[in-house]
């Protein structure tokens, strides 16, 4: 009798603790694997994105023209276009660089034909990764990655370069998700690491060499680099799975390791479990094997019958809980073991997923990332050629979404960028992908539909409507407008890469031409991007050889019809465009960082000229919101003045609404030290930005700029008229000067006059010249004025 009463139990604890084990060896080996894919993805897809910038560089003619003088503004500008990377370079074939992204004109550049990786690469003549070094001016640990450059003979000419901060490839995930001891790791070929999940710094590891670097090299003579699972003995005894995985373009291996130290554990919980029910179990049988002999019989067949059916695959499978109270216990603690085996079961397979939806999806909006998305035209590639299904690729951005997460905080930005993510969803199919790519910007594919633009156009049409409805932030409602561009396939390419560049150049075009709005790609935009940095280029070098100009225009005191002072313009007259228009370069200037030079250049130009004039004329000179942002505008405005011996109260500087709305409250003390000095503000472009009336409160403003738009309209527009007479009673009240743009006819100035102007500047008075033609004792209307009265 206690012989058949101890089967089932026995059967069940010998079983519970194979499964279980053999559940929990599965997991990690699963967990070891995922965590390797994607830290590999992670880690292949900078690498991959690096070899695509240097070749898009070496396809360049300036660049391979070898020729410091056209390749060192490509370089600096390109920086802008690709922030992960830094030290963009052209390197000769001796290892001398030529240029670079970060070096000054002055400054020496390096010779790296010593470096380990420059001998690897004259020998390879392919893609090369270089040794990890410490940044000499980020003092960071950083990677060279470096592309040769060969013609048509493949006869090496050269090389260009970049580097990747280290900490980009360090490896993540969440801890909590796995036992104590997990760590991922990238080491190279000859075991040395090259970046670790751990969160000591790396001059305590890095290029040391790993102590499983003997378990690599025997993966790699039987399984190459196919990922493989090994489990190993660690020096302190403990088991531990690793798993193994080459990163694409190097010689780079990503190690999984998750210690096994958590199944034993389990398996002892399980065991003493089982052996609690064991001895339920004997009790119950020793107490009344003879009263209750004919009423356990089936109840205890039933719980044998189950745990068979369990060994056989049959997972559904519960005993009956029928007989004695004692022997329903048992069944009832049985099925409950079965429940949370399942439940465990469950657990494990939802924790791979959410680590295989983690590696795929933007945290904060719940899109896709980058990383699925070129999973997505890949996908549509191959559908293309198989199928001859057209896709097309969508470039989103959020136009004013900076203004709006400056003055409602990052919170109300993450919450508007999760709504519009939800608002483009709700007009797409379920085969579109929508992805955010980073910041306010969206990426969309649709495929499985047609090639005609009309299409697309609607599409962008209803993600533009939609978006453009009020938002509702902190109670406040917040309007967005949008930008698109569109790249389709196969009529402007194939290759993901190619397609996002191109639908972002078409972006950019929409951008520039003015925002919300959609523009297609058209293959003129590859050249206007080439001829726009080669203007950017130009305008690096007129700076530098002093070619631009500084014209002016008077400003004339309506009081005494004398000209008060005069406004700085700069011009330049390139050697082959001739005149190219200001608002030509000096949208150029701002994005490529030449502004802070070129303003600089107008300041000191305009002091110097200013200084001759009567002492009572003043020079207005415009300031951009990029020297506002610069650390040293106030020693340069300091140096400038002493140096041009110009006294600070006869320089007024002209700012716009934008920088206000740019940079806020940054600004504000800087203003306050140029008011100390005696340099007056003036307030440019009233009336066409945001119009706020804070700021005149806030900021110490002297004058405010009527705009021209609303000066040449006075006469035919009462409504323009009306605003012109608001500006000048709210200057009248708040103590400010008011002086009109744009005044080109005597009705305008006479108009302007009566209604208590007191100062005006525009081509009535003569247009913009060179110093030495400037007349600032009696303009050409002044005269007539004066000889007709």
């Amino acid at each position: 009798m206690l012989v058949i009463l101890l089967v089932p139990p026995t059967i069940l604890l010998a079983y519970s603790i194979s499964e279980r084990h053999r559940n929990e060896t599965s997991s990690i080996y699963a967990k070891s694997l995922t965590l390797a894919r994607t830290s590999v993805d992670n880690a292949s897809s900078l690498l991959n994105e690096a070899h695509y910038i240097l070749d898009g560089m070496i396809a360049r003619p300036l660049i391979r023209a070898l020729d410091p003088s056209r390749c060192d503004p490509i370089l600096h500008d390109l920086r802008f276009w690709y922030r992960e990377f830094a030290n963009l370079s052209v390197i000769d074939r001796s290892g001398q660089v030529i240029c670079n992204s970060t070096s000054e004109v002055a400054q020496k550049l390096p010779n790296y034909s010593i470096r380990k990786w420059f001998r690897s690469a004259t020998e390879s003549k392919s893609f090369t990764i270089g040794e990890p070094i410490i940044g000499g001016t980020t003092n960071l640990w950083i990677v060279p990655l470096v592309q040769p450059m060969v013609d048509e003979n493949a006869n090496l000419m050269g090389f260009l370069s970049l580097t990747v901060n280290m900490a980009r490839f360090k490896p993540s995930f969440v801890r909590e998700e796995f036992p104590a001891g997990t760590e991922v790791s990238i080491i190279d070929s000859s075991g040395a690491y090259v970046a670790r999940s751990v969160d000591t710094e790396a001059k305590n590891w890095l290029g040391q060499q790993s102590p499983i670097a003997h378990l690599l090299k025997m993966v790699l003579d039987t399984q190459g680099n196919a990922a493989t699972s090994v489990r190993y003995q660690s020096e302190g005894g403990s088991e531990i799975v690793a798993s193994f995985m080459g990163v694409q373009r190097s010689n780079w291996h990503v190690i999984a390791e998750i210690p096994m130290g958590a199944i034993t554990t389990r398996a002892r919980d399980v065991t003493i479990f089982n052996m609690a029910i064991v001895f339920l179990v004997l009790a119950a049988a020793i107490g009344a094997a003879t009263f209750v002999i004919r009423k356990i019989e089936r109840p205890i067949s039933s719980i044998v019958a189950t745990a068979v059916k369990q060994m056989r695959g049959d997972r559904t499978a519960r005993a009956a809980e029928l007989g004695p109270t004692e022997i329903i216990t048992v069944a009832r603690q049985f099925n409950l073991m079965l429940d949370a085996r399942d439940q465990a079961e469950r657990d494990r397979v939802g924790a791979n997923e959410r680590i295989t939806y983690m590696a795929h999806h933007d945290l904060l909006t719940g899109l896709a990332n980058r990383t699925l998305f070129l999973e997505g035209i890949d996908d549509a590639r191959v559908r293309l050629r198989s199928r001859g299904e057209p896709f097309t690729v969508f470039m989103l951005d959020l136009d004013g979404f900076k203004d709006i997460n400056d003055s409602f905080g990052h919170p109300a930005g993450d919450t508007l960028l999760r709504e519009a993510g939800q608002r483009i969803k709700s007009v797409l199919c379920e085969t579109d992908i929508l992805a955010r790519l980073g910041g306010d910007e969206f990426a969309l594919l649709r495929s499985g539909g047609t090639s005609d633009p009309d299409d697309s156009s609607t599409l962008a049409i209803k993600i533009m409507e939609i978006l453009a409805c009020p938002f509702d932030i902190d109670g406040s409602k917040v309007v967005i407008n949008t930008s698109i561009g569109i790249a389709q396939a196969p009529a402007d390419g194939v290759e993901p890469d190619d397609l996002i560049k191109k639908a972002d150049l078409a972006l950019y075009r929409r951008k520039s031409d003015g925002r919300n709005g959609y523009c297609f790609f058209e293959s003129r935009m590859t050249a206007d991007a080439d001829a726009r940095m080669q203007l950017g280029q130009d305008l690096r070098d007129a700076i530098l050889n002093g070619e631009l100009a500084v014209h002016y225009q008077s400003i004339i005191d309506i009081s005494t019809r004398k000209p008060c002072g005069a406004e700085a313009l700069v011009r330049w007259r390139h050697s082959r465009r001739g005149d190219i228009p200001c608002d030509k370069f000096i949208p150029l200037a701002e994005e490529s960082g030449l502004i802070i030079p070129l303003g600089e250049f107008v300041l000191q130009r305009a002091c110097a000229d200013a200084v001759n004039w009567p002492s009572e004329t003043k020079v207005a000179v415009n300031l951009s919101s990029a020297q506002f942002r610069s650390a040293n505008l106030l020693d340069v405005i300091l140096h400038t003045l002493a140096e041009s011996g110009l006294a600070p109260d006869r320089l007024e500087l002209e700012i716009t609404e934008s920088l206000m709305i740019e940079t806020q409250f940054d600004i504000l003390p800087v203003f306050h030290q140029l008011k100390k000095l005696g340099i007056s503000i003036a307030l440019d472009d009233f009336g066409t930005g945001y119009s706020s009336l804070s700021y005149l409160t806030m900021f110490p403003f002297n004058r405010i700029k009527i705009d021209k738009s609303f000066t040449q309209s006075i006469i035919m527009r009462t409504e323009c008229a009306a605003i012109v007479s608001s500006v000048l009673m709210l200057g009248r009240e708040l103590g400010l000067s008011v002086t009109a743009e744009g005044v080109e006819t005597e009705e305008q100035f006479e108009l302007l006059r009566s209604r208590g102007t007191h100062a005006v500047q525009g081509y009535l008075f003569g247009r913009p010249c060179p110093v030495s033609e400037l007349d600032l004792v009696s303009p050409r209307f002044i005269q007539s004025t004066a000889s007709a009265a």
